[in-house]
């Protein structure tokens, strides 16, 4: 996983006392587990934390599916692969966080979508990462897909025209300069303002989802067998996984949604127990990853 173990500690204690099955566990950065899979390592389950890097398997063939239906049942349908070659675990989006003690409500009300930042009115006022970076890649396919890449390009463009700043390497530094008003609004992901309330819920940061056409876009953290998995004992640790308490101990340490129920999300700020997702599929945005 490139998460940290601690964060699936009570997953693999429950998975050893149910199948009787030690788990060996190790942490990497997502690129490293895509050449590791790519190289032939023994791996039964690999988890990812994004799209972009579920494209690099498909592309190479390298994941199969996952034969255990009942495994999705409960999943919402943007996140279903067709052919079930991945699981997602939990998800979030990638919005606007901003001072409300320096946006007024009008301001923020009347801001839906990304080409809503993009127009003159907010020169010298957005701040956002680096357009190479995984997370906006596949932001950028899922707009691709909605609005066709003239229009994709044309709003990039727009937001690029309205910096405060330099592209960041990072979401927290955004974060942070918005807070002490370097910037009006950045573009992140949901789960590092999650993280940031969780911390400081006195904060001065509110984030809003943005809609694209039908819903906010969003992305994950995924789970997948290897072609080269054990399939059964892959599919015995992910049904432990997806239980609400092991689901709940992973989401609420990462500040992601839970793509499985779980009851009360009460690890969330007030009003986030559900994001209004776009029904455009994660399998849909994979099609445009060349783009």
């Amino acid at each position: 996983s490139d998460r940290p173990m601690s964060r699936f500690e009570m997953t693999n204690k429950n998975y050893q006392i149910q199948f009787n099955d030690l788990v060996y566990f190790t942490e990497e950065r997502s690129e490293e587990i895509v050449k590791s899979i790519l190289d032939g390592k023994k791996i039964d389950v690999a988890i990812i934390k994004d799209l972009t890097f579920l494209w690099f398997l498909q592309k190479a063939q390298a994941i199969k599916p996952i034969p255990a239906e009942w495994l999705f049942s409960h999943l919402p349908a943007a996140l279903l692969a067709k052919e079930r070659t991945f699981l997602p675990l939990s998800y979030r989006t990638r919005g606007i966080v901003y001072n409300p003690s320096n946006i007024s409500a009008n301001e923020i009300n009347h801001i839906s979508s990304l080409n809503d930042l993009a127009q003159a009115q907010f020169r010298q006022r957005i701040c956002m990462r680096e357009l190479n970076h995984h997370y906006n890649i596949t932001l950028g396919a899922g707009m691709i897909h909605l609005y066709g890449l003239p229009q994709t390009q044309s709003i990039f463009q727009g937001l690029l025209a309205n910096l405060a700043n330099p592209l960041y390497q990072g979401d927290r530094p955004i974060i942070q300069d918005v807070i002490n008003g370097i910037c009006d609004f950045g573009i992140v992901n949901s789960y590092y303002v999650v993280q940031l309330l969780q911390k400081n819920p006195l904060a001065p940061v509110a984030f809003k989802e943005l809609f694209e056409k039908d819903g906010a876009l969003s992305n994950g953290s995924i789970a997948v067998i290897p072609n080269h998995g054990q399939t059964d004992l892959a599919v015995n640790w992910l049904k432990v996984a997806i239980t609400s308490a092991n689901l709940l101990a992973n989401t609420k340490a990462h500040g992601d949604y839970p793509a499985h129920p779980i009851g009360q999300n009460t690890y969330l700020p007030k009003n986030w127990n559900k994001i209004s997702l776009s029904k455009t599929r994660w399998e849909t945005i994979l099609e445009f990853k060349d783009d």
